[in-house]
């Protein structure tokens, strides 16, 4: 069972490729070759991961070089999945949120067209809707 922790694009790429491989992190850790709190550290965003932990994540999930540090370029945490609404959310968390599925290689490229596609309608009714109650206010 995984931990309810705020994690980086970076740690949720993890979570879904440890996940996918069927592995505990504490075997992640021990392959990659440092602590679990080091590597729950990483996930978070608190450390920065040297290129040795890069190479050694990137071979325990057979991810191709580089992808840890273009993961961890993504920024900041991801928003609480609990409080997270796409209608109100900044540009910068919907960016992150849409970065993360796509690492996530969980969803399909339609699937998260399709996303971006359903946000942009309700996002423009919902921007119309405020402008017609503005309208019948004044």
């Amino acid at each position: 069972m995984s931990e309810d922790i705020e994690v980086t694009a970076l740690g949720a790429a993890m979570e879904d490729a440890r996940l996918e491989k069927g592995m505990r992190w504490s075997q992640v850790a021990r392959e990659v070759g440092m602590t679990p709190q080091n590597l729950l550290r990483i996930r978070k965003g608190e450390i920065t991961v040297t290129t040795l932990a890069a190479r050694g994540i990137e071979r325990v999930f057979d991810w191709p070089q580089g992808r840890v540090e273009a993961l961890e370029s993504a920024g900041s945490p991801l928003p609480d999945p609990a409080t997270f609404n796409p209608m109100t959310a900044s540009v910068d968390d919907l960016a992150r949120v849409i970065a993360a599925m796509i690492d996530s290689e969980r969803y399909s490229d339609e699937e998260i067209a399709a996303t971006i596609r359903d946000l942009r309608t309700r996002r423009a009714s919902n921007g119309a809707q405020a402008r017609g109650r503005e309208a019948r206010e004044s």
